[in-house]
């Protein structure tokens, strides 16, 4: 016991050591290729120091020459599993899961080969299953409202065709396919992503990689260009021409970029579409439509008309949906991804609404829907009044429904006026009460239409 117990303190102490970009740059070796010589370095290391905690512990035990020959050839046995032996494992070709939000640890997986979702028949769905939810759920606080989720892959330099596998944020538009140089940054961010957490993780029994955001083996780090662009994490830091995660629940298209030399470049071959549900389970349907069913508009959003202040809500019903993006004048509204849209209504956002909604086979738009945003008439103020004991008040009487901002000032200069409340006039006259108007030897008021 005390034997093997000093042998795999020697193992983990082995695997302590990491080697940085930066001693792999003064070494003169591609930047490129420091996730891959960390990895060669650890190995070494740890045999090394493996093997003599054998030859230690062999030196110590007080048997005969014979059994000690043979306790040596069965800890060899074993020592030629352990070195590879790691949680995290990559090589090109393997489909990258990963999950972001500010403040949280990233959460990372390899779901396996890329291949295991190419060639599938158009409509064809699968739940992705080989990762562990519960470790996503709880890294988030059980809410995974507002984490990022992408999906990435690349193959070899030296592949014949060589490709990168990226999700699509966009419902909607074709991608092309991109340059050799292009690939090459994507390749880099990929696969530096992948070997960082191979190399966290050696000699860890977890089967996830979960870090902080600001380590330099993370997921934010990677696709920020080593945190030089925070900004920037949703394209891999411009790598890929468009955004590649969105926040769940999401559907994303999965598109692969072949790399091509004709000018103007081909358009690219959509793969599928991956849907990420609230809960977390993802489903992958092959293809880009057609062989299922896309979603079916059943009520289109109304057009609302309000008073500016007024809460507008627009709402459509869909069935076979699993994705939802509000639009307003053409443009995603960030965040508006449920079937029911609500804003607070001002002149800046009066205009034409319209949702996206999608599914894995397909999306469709519906009608555009017109918020119109009234001003209100102005408002009169008057009688004024201050019950025994009880506030200042005074009556307003302007627009019915209206919202109005009431604003006072003690000298009348037309400057330093305080807003004492904002009402809505439901009514068409409605009594507030100012509080703070007690010791003043004269107080102004005057409302404004909002």
């Amino acid at each position: 016991g005390g034997h093997l117990g000093y042998i795999a303190a020697t193992r983990r102490g082995a695997c302590a050591g990491r080697v940085t970009r930066s001693q792999v740059a003064a070494a003169g070796g591609p930047k490129v290729e420091a996730s891959q010589l960390a990895v060669a370095c650890h190995r070494l290391s740890f045999e090394r120091k493996f093997f003599v905690g054998l030859l230690r512990t062999l030196a110590d035990m007080k048997f005969k020459p014979t059994t000690k020959l043979f306790c040596l050839a069965a800890l060899c046995l074993v020592a030629s599993f352990t070195p590879n032996a790691r949680a995290f494992t990559y090589k090109e070709g393997d489909l990258l899961l990963t999950f972001r939000k500010t403040t949280f640890n990233d959460v990372e997986f390899n779901l396996g080969s890329v291949s295991n979702y190419l060639g599938l028949a158009n409509g064809a769905t699968l739940t992705v299953t080989n990762f562990r939810l519960s470790a996503v759920t709880s890294n988030f606080n059980n809410n995974l409202s507002g984490v990022f989720v992408s999906l990435l892959a690349v193959t070899a330099a030296d592949n014949t065709l060589r490709r990168a596998w990226v999700t699509d944020t966009e419902l909607t538009g074709a991608r092309q396919d991109i340059t050799g140089s292009k690939y090459s940054v994507i390749r880099q961010r990929v696969e530096g992503i992948g070997q960082a957490a191979v190399n966290y993780t050696l000699g860890s029994l977890t089967n996830e990689f979960v870090i902080g955001p600001s380590d330099s083996a993370s997921y934010t780090y990677g696709a920020s260009n080593g945190g030089v662009s925070p900004d920037q994490i949703p394209s891999l830091s411009g790598a890929v021409p468009f955004t590649i995660d969105n926040t769940i629940a999401t559907t994303l298209r999965f598109f692969e970029l072949k790399v091509s030399g004709v000018t103007p470049k081909p358009d690219a071959a959509q793969v599928g579409s991956f849907s990420i549900a609230l809960n977390g389970v993802i489903t992958f349907t092959a293809g880009s439509g057609g062989g299922g069913s896309a979603p079916s508009i059943t009520s289109d959003p109304a057009n609302v008309t309000v008073f500016a202040g007024g809460v507008a809500t627009f709402s459509v019903g869909a069935t076979g949906a699993t994705g939802y993006q509000w639009q307003f004048n053409n443009a995603n509204i960030a965040g508006a991804i449920g079937s029911t849209y609500n804003l607070t209504a001002h002149s800046t956002n009066a205009g034409g609404y319209r949702a996206l909604v999608s599914n894995g086979s397909g999306s469709v738009t519906s009608a555009v829907a017109t918020l119109t945003v009234n001003l209100p008439s102005a408002a009169s103020l008057g009688s004024v009044s201050k019950p025994p004991g009880g506030p200042f008040q005074l009556k307003l009487t302007g627009t019915a429904a209206a919202y109005y901002e009431i604003q006072s000032n003690t000298n009348l200069n037309f400057t330093n006026w305080t807003t004492v409340a904002f009402i809505t006039n439901s009514g068409g006259m409605t009594v507030f009460n100012d509080p703070s108007a007690t010791n003043r030897p004269q107080t102004f008021y005057r409302a404004i239409a909002r």
